[in-house]
């Protein structure tokens, strides 16, 4: 343990020399300035984007093909309510046995 702590304290100093020593401090202060402020204004950009996309609203025209279609999809047995179950138990299925291959593997 005494060598792991030595090792510590030699790589701390080392790194505090060199970053000291070579204005490295500066740099990682200028690369904060820099990457702060562009993440904040991404951050505003993708807000302003998700409140126009959610002004637009979808509304199926009721002359259209597509929405009797759908319509007559919805109301009739194969609701996709009743499908989920079924596909669950598919998805739950195959994640088992892809672990199970996985941890054969392993």
């Amino acid at each position: 343990q005494a060598q792991v702590g030595g090792s510590v304290k030699f790589v701390g100093r080392h790194l505090a020399s060199r970053s000291v020593g070579n204005g490295d401090v500066s740099a990682m202060g200028l690369a904060d300035t820099l990457i702060v402020p562009s993440c904040l204004i991404g951050l505003c950009f993708a807000f302003l984007q998700f409140l126009l996309i959610k002004k637009i609203k979808i509304v199926p025209d009721d002359d259209s093909e597509a929405s009797s279609d759908l319509r007559k999809k919805l109301v009739g047995d194969d609701a996709p309510e009743k499908k989920v179950p079924d596909i669950y138990g598919k998805i739950m299925s195959g994640a088992i046995q892809f672990l199970k291959v996985e941890y054969a593997i392993c």
